[in-house]
């Protein structure tokens, strides 16, 4: 079906949230519902394809994932899946230690017709954590009053300024040419949208077109609207950088007067979706048993560091001659 490149996260903790406050300790970002993990252990693998998009369905299923027989999971000959935990973790300052050290193969179990959907089974523990949420779920207070931007955009509801208090869930995207430099400076010179012919489709190379125009990202750009014309039509806006800043504050990189209403449009601010109530699912894809390495659950212990037969008082053995070790095992 497709191969699967995984991304390692050492610690699931990474993706707890504390934006809400005392009380919701349970939320976790949204990606953990598209990453592979085990109840006992601390890692999680995020696939990189759109393997991550396959659903559930332990009646339908069509198809399976297993390690890959490819290179992927060893290089010269380090097998990848017998490192520990802390050989697997990643060094950040060497850039061949980011890529992806496993994968896995999601393979057909039988012949899928053109069109069928794929699904793979989850397992027990999905269902359960699934069954819970589903008993247990109550409607967040002030859930009914949230409008995705999808539907402001489509609907074309007015532009209010960006400082005002009704625009509590949304921001802003403005439109520009497409791979506009990044670049900002102090006292940024505001310019005129209709000076630059260069922002709208219409006037873009014939390839520009087909390759970028369904890329949103290329061509919309962060942004506030501080002004807007008696008839709500014509506005004045402030660009943002899309890189984030070390600084609470977006560095600003374009200003533009003149701005049409098609030039911007509205956008979910972050985790203010109806994706991210405190009380939505979150529950890792669990990786069988039959799979995953022992060594890598955090309550797997190595063989030498049992001491057999001291009962636990510590006794070490492997520091004893012969005769020291026979009258250790006879005290115990």
């Amino acid at each position: 079906v497709s191969p699967a490149p995984l991304v390692q996260i050492m610690n699931k903790d990474a993706f707890k949230l504390d934006m809400y406050g005392p009380g919701y300790e349970r939320s976790q970002q949204l990606l953990l519902n598209y990453c592979f993990g085990h109840k006992h252990s601390s890692l999680l693998l995020c696939p990189t394809t759109a393997v991550s998009l396959i659903n559930h369905s332990r009646d339908n299923k069509n198809a399976e994932y297993k390690w890959s027989d490819s290179s992927a999971n060893k290089v010269n000959d380090k097998h990848f899946l017998m490192e520990s935990l802390e050989q697997l973790n990643s060094d950040p300052q060497k850039l061949f230690e980011l890529n992806s050290k496993l994968m896995f193969d999601f393979i057909a179990t039988r012949d899928i017709e053109a069109g069928e959907e794929i699904f793979i089974d989850y397992g027990v523990e999905w269902e359960n954590a699934w069954k819970e949420h589903t008993e247990q779920w109550e409607k967040p207070y002030g859930a009914d009053t949230f409008i995705p931007a999808s539907v402001m955009n489509s609907e074309k509801w007015d532009i209010l300024l960006s400082d005002d208090p009704a625009l509590l869930h949304h921001s802003y995207l403005c439109q520009l040419e497409p791979f506009s430099p990044e670049e900002y400076a102090e006292n940024i010179p505001e310019e005129d949208y209709n000076a630059n012919p260069h922002i709208e489709q219409e006037s873009w190379p014939e390839e520009h077109r087909v390759m970028y125009a369904d890329h949103d990202f290329l061509w919309w750009w962060p942004c506030d609207v501080v002004e807007s014309n008696p008839e709500n039509t014509i506005f004045r806006t402030v660009v943002y950088s899309k890189i984030e800043q070390d600084s609470h504050d977006p560095a600003v990189i374009r200003r533009f007067q003149n701005v049409p209403r098609h030039a911007i449009k509205f956008v979910n601010k972050r985790y203010h979706s109806d994706q991210h109530v405190h009380n939505a699912f979150r529950h890792y894809i669990p990786i069988d048993d039959g799979i995953f390495p022992l060594h890598w659950r955090n309550d797997y212990v190595r063989a030498e560091d049992i001491r057999l037969g001291t009962k636990n008082e510590g006794i070490d053995f492997y520091n004893m001659d012969h005769q020291q070790v026979a009258y250790e095992y006879e005290k115990t």
